[in-house]
């Protein structure tokens, strides 16, 4: 007889695995006398062994889900089978495909609550006929539908916001085709919106120049934390939630944990950063360097009105409001980028100081500044025709 588990997903985490080369355990759930949990190497399986005209049947219904959503699941085969239905999964609802589906695939995401918050998103969205969407069946989802997501994603929300949730649904329904539940992702040949962050655009030398003094002048959390990101060319987000122990020993470094690409960011702590934060040890009262005002134990919210006042102001003064596109806080990491690359001409290092995996996501944030650009086409015309073209009225 197989041994019992209770149906809490925390006694079943400290359940013992088979090693490689064994059957899988089985056990009885608990109160669900015919519902069986198979506890493999891997990964977990949920099905049950019942009777259907008199024929003993063992079935499994889905593999990797939780506990509660496993449960349901199996409930809704054994109901099929003892009407003599065929199983077809496709029936379900969107909300509930994802639940066993494509939950086990986003808890290993590292932005897993991001993820599935866009999903909480999608599926509340209404289209036109007043439905929800995570209530239309898996098999419904066709290409009329995915145009109709993306059209109610736009009500009141930025392009980037509905391309994030566009994105999420496009990766739950491809997904639900490597399972099975779909022949085709409905979401292939629709493009994604436009977006308004212009990628190219760097900061010029007087704008970040401006946009350190408008920022430190403020004398807030929300100013230094912009300047740090600026003098660190790290992350916005890794600069508010820095806390005062990621502070190394020896003063030369900062390590921030679990940043945006799943590993630690390290950080040198160059003179301008070492000042700033000398600065910031009046607002020094809890762990964090830049801690809020309206939570005693948190950090500082994004910096969002400050920065649009400041960048009004710089490209006001700096004449550059009308000739270049706005700038966003993100861009001066791509400036730090720029200026570190032309600097130093090293691509390792611009890649390890702003801590990215891999080389290409560097080449795309590093953009050659119009002097250095004026200089290399210089050099080439010079080495291609020599003296040709120098007459005594350039010299």
């Amino acid at each position: 007889m197989a041994n019992i588990v209770k149906p809490n997903q925390k006694a079943i985490d400290v359940l013992p695995r088979p090693i490689r080369g064994q059957s899988a355990i089985e056990y009885r759930i608990e109160d669900h006398p015919r519902k069986r949990l198979w506890r493999g190497v891997e990964e977990d399986s949920y099905g049950a062994r019942i009777s259907v005209n008199g024929k003993r049947i063992c079935f499994t219904s889905c593999r990797g889900v939780p506990i509660r959503a496993a449960l349901k699941r199996v409930d809704e085969d054994i109901h099929l089978r003892r009407n003599q239905k065929s199983v077809s999964v496709t029936d379900i609802s969107l909300e509930e495909a994802t639940e066993l589906y494509v939950s086990r695939y986003i808890d290993d995401l590292k932005d897993s609550k991001g993820a599935r918050s866009r999903q909480k998103v999608l599926h509340n969205l209404v289209l036109k006929d007043g439905q929800r969407v995570g209530d239309i069946a898996v098999n419904k989802h066709v290409k009329v539908t995915a145009l109709a997501v993306m059209n109610a994603a736009k009500t009141g929300r930025s392009t980037a916001t509905v391309n994030r949730i566009f994105n999420r649904y496009r990766k739950d329904l491809h997904i639900l085709c490597d399972e099975g539940l779909l022949d085709v992702n409905p979401c292939m040949g629709i493009k994604l919106l436009k977006e308004r962050n212009t990628r190219k655009r760097t900061l010029t030398d007087t704008e970040m120049q401006l946009h350190v003094q408008k920022a430190l002048s403020l004398n807030t959390p929300q100013g230094h934390c912009q300047v740090l990101a600026c003098a660190l060319g790290c992350r916005i987000g890794e600069a508010m939630r820095m806390r005062w122990c990621d502070i190394q020993p020896d003063g030369l470094s900062v390590i921030i944990p679990d940043s945006k690409n799943g590993d630690d960011a390290t950080y040198p702590l160059n003179s301008a950063a070492r000042h700033i934060l000398k600065q910031c040890t009046q607002w020094q009262i809890n762990e964090f360097i830049f801690p809020s005002a309206l939570r005693a134990e948190g950090y500082i919210a994004y910096p969002r009105a400050s920065f649009n006042k400041i960048r009004a102001e710089v490209m006001a003064e700096a004449g550059t409001a009308g000739m270049l596109p706005e700038y966003w806080l993100h861009d001066t990491r791509r400036s730090f980028g720029s200026k570190c690359n032309a600097v130093n001409g090293d691509l390792r290092a611009t890649q390890q100081l702003l801590n990215h995996k891999n080389a290409t996501t560097t080449e795309r944030y590093t953009h050659h500044i119009p002097e250095q650009l004026s200089i290399a086409s210089e050099r080439t015309v010079h080495a291609l025709f020599g003296d040709l073209f120098n007459t005594p009225d350039d010299n």
